[in-house]
This record gives structure tokens, sequence and C-alpha cells, in this order.
């Protein structure tokens, strides 16, 4: 499991980096609306050892509420394709969100894999220097 806290800044850039899923609850997620605010990225897979470590034990449940309670918009993205181990349908994740008293904002299913390399690309920023891949300048709004 990966966590990443990002500040998603507002200054308009064409060709921006972002992303497009769907969460459990079948609504649409964009990085548009994000502006300004802090964003967690956890990728999850409920069959990892790691994830249950965390999950198990109710630790990552606490970090969700204690980060969403103060505004945080927490993301947990399941990047499992259909067919391969990780993999839920939205009913299987509300389930999950439910059994586990998870609280994040939304869950993401990606089962495309689309949202990881959307945010790895590498950037330039708005005065035109170059942000190799793994240092944020992240600045998704239109």
């Amino acid at each position: 499991m990966r966590n990443s806290a990002t500040d998603l800044g507002c200054e308009s850039r064409p060709g921006g980096a972002g992303f497009h899923s769907h969460d459990e609850q079948r609504q649409d997620r964009t990085a548009l609306g994000l502006c300004g605010k802090y964003v967690v990225l956890e990728w999850h897979n409920n069959g990892c050892p790691y994830v249950g470590k965390h999950y198990n034990s109710g630790n990552m449940q606490r970090l969700q509420k204690q980060w969403t309670g103060r505004s945080v918009v927490w993301f947990t993205i399941i990047s499992s394709a259909p067919g391969k181990q990780g993999y839920v349908t939205a009913s299987e994740e509300n389930d999950y969100l439910a059994k586990m008293q998870a609280a994040p904002t939304a869950a993401l299913l990606d089962p495309a894999g689309e949202i990881g390399p959307s945010l790895r690309r590498e950037n330039v920023s708005a005065d035109g220097r170059h942000q190799p891949a793994g240092r944020r300048d992240l600045r998704w709004c239109h």
C-alpha cells in the first residue's frame, strides 16, 4: 500500500496532469474541483498483507477519519484489473468499506490502471521549468 499527500494548486495550465475515475457509488471523480485542497491517494488491494495489517488494526480508518475531519480529501484507489487479484466491483467495495468501517472520501475504481500513470507524467511547471517524475508540482485545474 502506498500513500501520497498532494497539495493541488489552482494555476491553470493546458495539458496539465489529472485523472478521471468512478467511485464505489458510480459517481464521476476527477482532479478538477480539488484546487487548493490536500488530497491523500491510497492505493489499496485488500489481498495485500500490509493493507490487511493496517486495516485490521484500525490504523488506516483512524487516519482516514482524522484527516477527512480536517477537510483533507482521501481517495482509496483500487487499480486491479478484472480477473486479477484485488479486483472488486462497486458493490463488493461498498461491502468491504462497511465491514472495515473505512472512512475515505471515496474509493476510486481504476481497473484500467490509469490513475497512477496520469500522476507520474513528467510535468513542466508554469514558468517552463522541468519537473522530473517523483516531484509533484501538480496544477490540475483548467
